[in-house]
């Protein structure tokens, strides 16, 4: 039976002790982990862009606000 003293991976239904995993499997845990945090980035990032959107959307509505509209 493998060790499972270190890390474990669960991966659907299924346990595997880390150490025991062949060295594509555990490449393939770092490219996984490698994506994940390049999404958590990229999530920040539109979030931040969204609020700066929004606040810019109601700066030229402020502005606007004292312009006249064409008729």
């Amino acid at each position: 039976m493998p060790a499972s003293d270190g890390p474990v991976l669960t991966f659907g239904d299924q346990r595997y002790a880390i150490q025991d995993l062949p060295d594509t499997a555990k490449a393939a845990i770092q490219n996984l982990q490698w994506a994940d945090a390049q999404i958590r980035h990229h999530e920040e990032a539109l979030r931040v862009s969204t609020y700066a959107r929004q606040a810019m959307v109601q700066e030229l509505t402020t502005i606007l606000a004292t312009v006249p509209a064409l008729p």
